[in-house]
């Protein structure tokens, strides 16, 4: 009896360790790959521009709509701004990860929940969207992993690799 449990301890014991040793690329390829691919499909997106990032900052493309333009006469965030936010962030698949507003859009949402954060400390894909928006403005984002969660992704909200698509609603700005 005791033989088979130790073997049973063994073998858990096997499994946990040659899982957690386990390459992410390895483990997530197939969702690496249709992230890839979804990316890479934007492009057929008339509702979206390509924009790219500078060299400095990995020369990087993600995908941008302006759903309703804001106040051309704010200022737009800093990198050290604290703004005041709605937004929703969902995979490739629409499944939500994160919101602030449960309806089509956080205008006129009485159950929206603002949230507060430093630009410069938020994901680099939202950071430099951020720096470009006026207040009042809402925004569609679609951004490839190296923009938002990387290789690690958060839990099991979002796995490795993961493509993000982010509606964001910038209500104020504090420099």
């Amino acid at each position: 009896m005791r033989v088979s449990k130790l073997t049973g301890i063994i073998i858990v014991l096997f499994m946990i360790i040659n899982w957690s040793c386990t390459d992410p690329a390895i483990a997530f390829s197939d969702w690496k790959q249709q992230n890839e691919a979804y990316f890479a499909n934007m492009k057929d997106s008339s509702d979206f521009t390509l924009c790219t990032l500078p060299d400095t900052l990995g020369g990087y493309k993600f995908y941008c709509k302006i759903i309703e333009h804001g106040d051309s006469l704010s200022k737009s965030p800093l990198p050290t701004s604290s703004v005041t936010i709605n937004y929703r962030g969902s995979l490739i698949d629409e499944t939500v990860f994160d919101e602030t507003y449960t309806g089509t859009t956080p205008i006129g949402d009485n159950n929206a929940k603002p949230r507060i954060f430093k630009v410069n400390h938020t994901i680099l894909g939202m950071y430099k969207n951020l720096e470009t928006m006026k207040v009042g403005e809402i925004r569609s984002i679609v951004i490839p992993q190296e923009l938002g969660y990387c290789i690690e992704g958060v839990g099991k909200a979002v796995p490795p690799f993961s493509t993000l698509r982010f509606d964001i609603q910038l209500i104020s700005v504090k420099n």
